[in-house]
């Protein structure tokens, strides 16, 4: 069944919360994805509990003058803690 998931949650699953911290400065709360459904379902991401929470607007990252169009994705999160909305939110 570990074949099925992600590789990302995969990854999430072995990085130790001391090792985030180190790195950050903080402990890390969630994790972002972007998935291009023109491509790709985006099922295995859903099984694996990460949350859709939106689109992006079409635009890429170098687009400073909003003239280059590209496809929309969608923004999958994956909490890494059960308070992540209360600590985000304060």
């Amino acid at each position: 069944m570990i074949g099925l998931l992600p590789a990302t949650t995969i990854f999430l699953a072995t990085v130790p919360t001391d090792l985030r911290k180190a790195k950050y400065g903080h402990g890390l709360e969630l994790v972002e994805t972007f998935v291009d459904r023109s491509r790709f379902h985006g099922g295995a991401y859903a099984a694996s509990n990460w949350l859709e929470v939106g689109l992006t607007q079409g635009r890429s990252r170098g687009d400073r003058e909003h003239r280059i169009q590209v496809p929309k994705k969608a923004v999958d999160v994956y909490p890494l803690s059960g308070q992540v909305r209360q600590r985000l939110c304060r």
